[in-house]
């Protein structure tokens, strides 16, 4: 089976996500140190790191893509202000989703915490 991940993509797709190399590792199960070695080409991705690699990626789209639609009932992307982690990922991966969900859909985003004001 071919890897979806190389140092670069990895790099790559981590920043796009909204993840510090310390948040891929604990979402991966790993040692932060194994992320950043990955992404210096020290080391290839092991098999179960490219899987779940794999997941994450497809969870991430799959979130922004459901945004996006519901950013179309609502006319705007609803960005999350706060600092908290939910669903064990951390806020800069919604912040992250959203803006992808703004790619995807073309619209505004407003603060989630904006709206209830």
């Amino acid at each position: 089976m071919r890897k979806i991940v190389d140092s670069a993509r990895l790099l790559i797709i981590r920043e796009m996500m909204g993840l510090s190399s310390h948040q891929l590792a604990s979402l991966l199960g790993v040692d932060h140190r194994s992320v950043i070695r990955w992404e210096n080409g020290m080391f290839e991705v092991p098999d179960y790191a490219d899987r779940k690699y794999k997941e994450l990626t497809e969870e991430f789209e799959g979130s922004a893509v459901n945004l996006a639609k519901e950013a179309r009932a609502l006319g705007y992307v609803p960005v999350p202000h706060d600092k908290k982690a939910r669903y064990g990922f951390p806020a800069s991966w919604y912040r992250a989703v959203a803006r992808r969900a703004v790619e995807i859909s073309g619209l505004p985003a407003v603060w989630d915490d904006a709206l209830t004001k």
